[in-house]
């Protein structure tokens, strides 16, 4: 039986200084809904989840890669089939998250 990672040792294997740089920018969301509020592709009801989820599934993609696979997937249904990339949600965060960087981060893992 083969020896257990640590988090440490996983986060040194996979995560470069940007990306540790940038999950502690993607971490400071404060859930406001103001991501929401100016997207042109939320409709309260629909699957479209918004920016908030997609930095969420950033974080816990990067952190977790046995779930990973799982975590892009439902990102894939509820926010990357249908962002059409406005960029609202970057320019009215009160915590100035760059969406786009998670997004790009997220679709760039390795599976």
């Amino acid at each position: 039986m083969g020896r257990r990672d640590t988090c440490a040792d996983h986060r040194q294997r996979h995560l470069r200084h940007g990306d540790h740089a940038h999950q502690y920018t993607a971490a400071k969301c404060l859930k406001c809904g103001l991501c929401l509020e100016v997207c042109p592709n939320y409709v309260n009801g629909k699957t479209f989840f918004g920016a908030a989820f997609a930095n969420d599934c950033y974080l816990v993609a990067t952190r977790n890669r046995a779930e990973g696979g799982r975590i892009r997937a439902l990102y894939a249904e509820h926010f990357g089939k249908t962002c059409s990339k406005s960029l609202s949600c970057m320019e009215v965060c009160p915590m100035k998250i760059p969406t786009l960087a998670s997004m790009s981060k997220l679709n760039r893992l390795k599976r």
